[in-house]
């Protein structure tokens, strides 16, 4: 089976640097390791650590690295939007990671703990082709419907997700 986990792309994963979400998300991978019938590929934030890491073996790890005029550019285009009043809010590590992804075919895709990440992955991986994928949001957090800026985004997770797994049921 191919699988490919997105990392939020706040800190690594492998977990490197510590972090309850990356090192829940590491587990997870782990998990999917020791079935030998499994590739693993796993889309996250770049790090200097990952590179002479002993996981590189065990998966296939794809760093991503955006400069601060790219996450610039990102905000002004967002502040746009916001007085718009369109609910679009993009992201450099979000653009970048989607472009990748699209470029190949998974059996199951997971994407951690980001609503706006699952929506330009969604948008972009199953735009060109029949949904054979299942993609599923691991949500680490608590969604607190009134301060939730995107409700759209979050309606349009729930109609679309084969799954949304979270870490209790509060």
């Amino acid at each position: 089976m191919n699988i490919a986990v997105i990392s939020a792309g706040i800190l690594p994963v492998p977990a490197l640097k510590g972090g309850a979400v990356e090192i829940l998300t590491q587990n997870i991978i782990e998990g999917f390791i020791k079935n030998k019938n499994n590739n693993v590929d796993v889309y996250t934030i770049k790090d200097k650590g990952l590179e002479n890491s002993k996981y590189q073996e065990k998966m296939n790890i794809y760093p991503f690295k955006f400069n601060k005029f790219e996450y610039m550019i990102c905000r002004c285009v967002n502040y746009i939007f916001k007085m718009l009043k369109k609910n679009i809010n993009i992201f450099p590590y979000n653009i970048k990671v989607a472009n990748k992804l699209n470029k190949k075919e998974y059996d199951l895709i997971i994407v951690e703990n980001s609503i706006y990440l699952y929506k330009s992955i969604y948008d972009k991986y199953f735009k060109k082709r029949e949904k054979k994928a299942k993609i599923i949001l691991h949500l680490h957090n608590m969604i607190d419907k009134e301060s939730l800026k995107g409700i759209e985004t979050f309606k349009f997770v729930c109609k679309t997700a084969d799954k949304i797994l979270t870490v209790s049921k509060f």
